[in-house]
């Protein structure tokens, strides 16, 4: 009787350890394919939301003028920089800051060891230079840094399963297509993303305009009802 009590209490032990990696596997990628696939889905999907995040930021918040044109009497602008680059745009936030630490903060959550490094390089490459040279201040490449590393982790909390699953159904699928998008992220990446940027402001001009004419056609409908009562 005792060794079958034993026998028994160690099965079922066994059994609630299963259950308890099974549970840890719902929350975890199962393989090293899903966790490369789970980088991968929260490198892709976290630089895209952040780049429209910055964007939206930058051209619905209220403008914020760069030190380089802000007329800051005791700034210095280094030699060779162009007087005119990115004149009217605004620098709240940092959109280069915030998607280089969004793409830190997806290398971060698959190997801690390198995404430090690139937090690093991030802060020595990317968000200082930017500051010296006049382009923002510590306050944009801040709100950047937090802009960025929110959407990543926002994507691995709430979306990353559903897109490995996606990835993983496309790569079977849809092999050369699904290359042929990866391909030119990276070509986005390579440019900081300087056609979605661009057609970004466009899109604020368009609707700034579209606002204006519709504001002046109705003053103007006010006006002659006015004149006519």
């Amino acid at each position: 009787m005792c060794s079958q009590q034993i026998k028994r209490h160690g099965e079922e032990r066994r059994r609630s350890s299963l259950k308890r990696r099974g549970r840890r596997k719902l929350h975890a990628p199962s393989t090293a394919g899903d966790r490369k696939n789970a980088f991968l889905c929260n490198l892709v999907a976290g630089s895209v939301l952040t780049i429209a995040a910055s964007r939206l930021a930058q051209n619905f918040l209220p403008a914020r003028p760069r030190p380089l044109y802000a007329n800051i009497s005791d700034f210095v602008a280094p030699f060779g920089i162009d007087d005119s680059i990115l004149k009217d745009w605004s620098s709240f936030p940092s959109d280069t800051m915030a998607l280089a630490i969004a793409m830190a903060t997806a290398i971060f959550l698959y190997s801690r060891r390198f995404g430090v490094l690139f937090f690093i390089w991030s802060i020595a490459v990317v968000g200082f230079p930017r500051m010296y040279a006049g382009l923002h201040s510590i306050s944009d490449i801040i709100g950047g840094a937090i802009l960025g590393s929110a959407m990543t982790l926002l994507v691995d909390k709430l979306l990353r399963e559903k897109l490995v699953k996606i990835l993983r159904y496309s790569l079977a699928n849809h092999f050369l297509i699904t290359n042929v998008a990866l391909i030119l992220f990276l070509f986005q990446v390579a440019t900081i993303f300087e056609d979605v940027r661009a057609s970004g402001g466009d899109l604020k001009n368009a609707i700034k305009r579209e606002y204006l004419a519709t504001t002046h056609d109705r003053d103007e409908m006010i006006t002659v009802l006015a004149h006519r009562n």
